[in-house]
């Protein structure tokens, strides 16, 4: 059973109409725009509008870049730091709260708060034979002397 309103599989199929009204749900959303105020600007239900806005991301996901879409959340994250800016500063805990999450979600975006990265050396036997000598060298260089060298695993064992 198909007809031009579905697909192949007989699955109700979205017209390119649709489709254009999902990515300005997107559009609006990434504005700021609440699921209300979508819904309002484009004469639907809120849950029509969540539904849009999930299909406009679902189909623009492929084609954007992490890149991107971190561009729009820092840029998105920065205007409500900014907004509120001037309440933190007049003392405001509430406010302060809300920026302070703000920056810690910017900061897990941009992995600022990753673990500090240390670099692992691996010592090989003849690293430390190769240290062993030049510690020796020093020693005599010095005036010292040098013990006898002492006996290996495989020597002990005989």
């Amino acid at each position: 059973m198909t007809n031009e309103n579905h697909d192949h599989h007989g699955r109700f199929a979205r017209t390119e109409g649709a489709m254009l009204r999902d990515q300005e749900a997107l559009a609006l959303r990434l504005q700021g725009m609440s699921l209300a105020g979508i819904a309002e600007r484009l004469e639907v239900s809120v849950p029509t509008a969540h539904r849009m806005v999930q299909r406009g991301l679902r189909d623009s996901a492929p084609t954007r870049s992490v890149q991107e879409l971190r561009a729009e959340q820092s840029a998105m994250l920065d205007e409500v730091i900014a907004a509120l800016w001037p309440r933190v500063q007049a003392g405001s805990a509430r406010h302060a709260e809300v920026v302070l999450k703000a920056m810690e979600r910017k900061a897990k975006l941009f992995g600022l708060d990753a673990p500090e990265q240390r670099v692992v050396e691996v010592l090989t036997a003849d690293v430390l034979d190769r240290a062993i000598r030049e510690l020796e060298a020093e020693v005599i260089a010095f005036g010292g002397e040098v013990p006898p060298e002492l006996p290996g695993p495989a020597e002990e064992d005989e």
